[in-house]
């Protein structure tokens, strides 16, 4: 087994991975299902809220999963952030096809687009071996869905069942 350094950090990161899931389904049943809204669009939202956080909580392990199997390290990273920015690409693609007015987007949906693609691109990147920083890279990659999955937390709890917002396409009724 190769030893591999921020395990540690590794660690801390899928602990906040793990309570974030745990509010934010918390917060969906106490919201939703009380008042008797729930339906199969409303799964489709829980999946893409949750998912950015249990994205980041697997991908903590996976360096310490590889490193079980590989004699170098520097393999075990490249490794790590080529499974990672390729479990970040569909859902980062799912999202910027929901987009309905790519000009009356919000900021914060701006943000977490562009910042996607920017944290998948280094990832891939590290693991083509055209940016050295690997673990640098693997941490901050790791950290990006739990930005977003607090931003989704944020706009889960800002809303008040029964308001309307812009939505995705794929939400005709606008709840």
């Amino acid at each position: 087994m190769t030893e591999i350094g921020h395990l540690d950090t590794l660690h801390v990161i899928a602990q906040i991975a793990i309570t974030l899931i745990g509010f934010t389904a918390i917060a969906i049943s106490l919201r939703d299902r009380e008042a008797g809204q729930w339906s199969h669009l409303h799964d489709l939202r829980l999946f893409s809220i949750i998912m950015p956080p249990t994205t980041a909580l697997i991908c903590c392990f996976i360096p310490e999963l590889l490193a079980m199997v590989m004699s170098d390290e520097e393999s075990v990273w490249r490794l790590a952030n080529l499974i990672l920015g390729l479990a970040k690409l569909g859902p980062w693609f799912g999202f910027s096809k929901s987009v309905n007015n790519w000009k009356e987007m919000k900021p914060a949906q701006l943000i977490m687009l562009l910042g996607g693609f920017i944290f998948i691109a280094a990832n891939l990147l590290a693991a083509a071996n055209i940016l050295p920083w690997l673990e640098m890279i693997y941490i901050m990659g790791v950290l990006w869905p739990i930005l977003v999955g607090l931003q989704n937390f944020v706009a889960l709890i800002d809303v008040k069942p029964g308001n309307k917002r812009s939505t995705p396409k794929n939400d005709p009724d606008g709840e």
